[in-house]
């Protein structure tokens, strides 16, 4: 609130990408916002303070520490939804090294190469400021990368969707060599996926978007899963596609009528009958 109160009438957009500040604003003496402090102090320290009531049983309490507690299980939110899935830890990673063990799509490193990768990435930095495409607090944002990085962790999360549950690969970069120009990349990016014809936000999007869609009595709807989608995706064409898309959206070409798709699920609505399909 005293941030406020220092900068009110202060309309200026905040820089997307500004660096943490640690500075504290000064008390305000003799002001309306201070002796409003005040009286909630004197408000607080009037309240009784009571113990509060476990929303659990004493059962239900002991189940929950057993189950953080053996080490023999895996516990992890499911892949949609908001599903808590409790796994075999053996099974689990039986299944993650059988993904791991796809040579299309990943392979052994005889070396780690975070401290490489973040040095190619220091050295892209420094060219995009170089060459005026990034000012000074972005690039000083994106060098705030721990050193050493921490190295990227691999795991799965289970699709209990599926009639036979796998797991999605995922990968934490949190402190990472690539974490901060990836949340850069995305920053740019995520503007041009939402001008996309067939982009979907969420569940209540598409029931919007099927609410407000008039179709005849023979109309089907057809959905489609694109299996292992992020390990599926060419590299090089992938970076092809975005860089289109990417030019297209910064000359405001007209978007590309598509169907509609939630990360790897794709819906569309065939105006046929039944039997002709």
């Amino acid at each position: 609130m005293r941030l406020r109160y220092v900068f009110h009438g202060n309309d200026k957009e905040p820089h997307p990408f500004h660096v943490k500040s640690n500075w504290i604003p000064p008390v305000q003496p003799s002001t309306a916002l201070e002796r409003y402090f005040e009286n909630i102090k004197l408000s607080l320290a009037e309240i009784e303070i009571t113990k509060p009531k476990h929303n659990l049983s004493y059962n239900e309490h002991k189940a929950v520490k057993e189950l953080q507690n053996n080490t023999a299980i895996n516990l992890k939110r499911a892949d949609k939804g908001t599903t808590t899935v409790i796994l075999n830890k053996r099974d689990k990673i039986q299944e993650a090294q059988v993904q791991l063990d796809n040579r299309d799509h990943y392979r052994p490193l005889e070396n780690p190469m975070v401290t490489d990768t973040l040095k190619k990435v220091n050295e892209l930095i420094a060219q995009l400021h170089n060459g005026k495409h990034i000012d000074d607090m972005t690039k000083k944002w994106l060098s705030q990368t721990p050193n050493p990085p921490r190295i990227p962790i691999f795991y799965t999360l289970t699709k209990i969707h599926k009639p036979l549950p796998v797991g999605r690969p995922i990968i934490s970069g949190c402190e990472g060599p690539t974490e901060r120009i990836s949340s850069f990349v995305d920053h740019l990016l995520q503007p041009i996926a939402q001008k996309q014809t067939s982009y979907l936000k969420d569940t209540t999007d598409f029931i919007n978007f099927i609410e407000k869609t008039q179709v005849s009595n023979d109309t089907i709807l057809v959905s489609m899963d694109v299996t292992s989608l992020y390990t599926n995706i060419p590299q090089e064409e992938g970076i092809t596609i975005v860089c289109q898309a990417y030019e297209k959206y910064h000359n405001n070409s007209p978007p590309i009528p598509v169907w509609k798709r939630y990360i790897d699920d794709v819906f569309s609505l065939w105006d046929v009958r039944k039997q002709d399909i």
